[in-house]
């Protein structure tokens, strides 16, 4: 799938420094796609979260999980 954020979409985070978790919450517009969903469009609902761990060191990389969930309906043609 294809999508555009609309532009009211936002990630917030719960301290102004780490660790903190950043929300995300919005809406995306389906503007197309490849194989079964060439074509798709619709709007999804977005929500999720991550977290930031490190201080700010520079230089320095962390990993960690990412969940995003999208709900709402797909057009396919």
């Amino acid at each position: 799938l294809s999508l555009t954020f609309d532009s009211s979409s936002q990630g917030c985070a719960d301290s102004d420094s780490a660790p903190a978790t950043i929300t995300i919450k919005g809406s995306a517009k389906i503007t197309g796609g490849t194989g079964k969903y060439a074509g798709a469009s619709g709007t999804l609902i977005v929500k999720g979260t991550f977290d930031i761990n490190s201080k700010g060191i520079v230089n320095s990389s962390e990993s960690t999980s990412f969940t995003l969930d999208l709900s709402g309906n797909i057009a396919t043609k």
